[in-house]
């Protein structure tokens, strides 16, 4: 799980700094930020004007912005993820033989998989949240072509505790919780029931 998470977030990481960009569109920095003001700044209005003047400024290495932070959370995240799903459907599964449930195997196993998927997706994601966060600030900064205010994922991490406090890495926590527990949750329960189709295909 934790393979094909870095491979799949090395190949869509463009996109995924794109998005985080256009989705910041038209925010300006303030006074009250810990953000230096700059008059220069401009939201981008186009992909492709985007794109352009990213690479122009910073290279093929600005579309990768805070790909480190992406890498470094995916890897435990991935792993956490499929660990404790299976850990919660072995125990599930367990609970069904010894009390003998009154539910279908089927429907249980359906119910399972959405309370296990849920469950594994909130766990993980609450674990590496503060790395989303480096990493969304880095993303945001590739855009500022003005200024940089952190060098790297440690100093990103280190100035975000010192001068915003701990709980700044958690920002925004409960949408992504809600969304990433809803999203593992129908991911699971869709492969378990895509997977039964297929092998009763197959047995038959």
């Amino acid at each position: 799980g934790a393979t094909a998470g870095v491979c799949a977030t090395t190949v869509t990481y463009p996109f995924d700094l794109i998005r985080t960009i256009f989705a910041a569109r038209g925010l300006q920095p303030n006074t009250n930020s810990l953000m230096p003001v700059t008059s220069n700044f401009r939201p981008p209005k186009t992909l492709a004007g985007f794109a352009h003047t990213l690479y122009q400024t910073k290279g093929l290495r600005g579309f990768y912005a805070g790909s480190a932070a992406a890498i470094t959370q995916i890897i435990p995240y991935m792993g956490l993820n499929f660990a404790i799903y299976d850990v919660l459907i072995r125990y599930f599964k367990e609970q069904e033989d010894n009390q003998n449930a009154l539910t279908t195997p089927k429907t249980y196993l359906i119910s399972s998989s959405v309370v296990a998927g849920a469950m594994s997706g909130g766990m993980s994601k609450f674990v590496v949240y503060p790395m989303d966060t480096v990493k969304k600030r880095l993303q945001a900064q590739a855009a500022q072509c003005s200024w940089r205010r952190y060098k790297g994922l440690v100093d990103c991490l280190v100035t975000m505790a010192k001068q915003e406090g701990i709980p700044s890495l958690y920002k925004g926590l409960y949408p992504s919780l809600a969304k990433n527990m809803s999203a593992t949750a129908l991911s699971f329960t869709f492969y378990k029931l895509t997977k039964d189709v297929l092998q009763k295909i197959h047995d038959s």
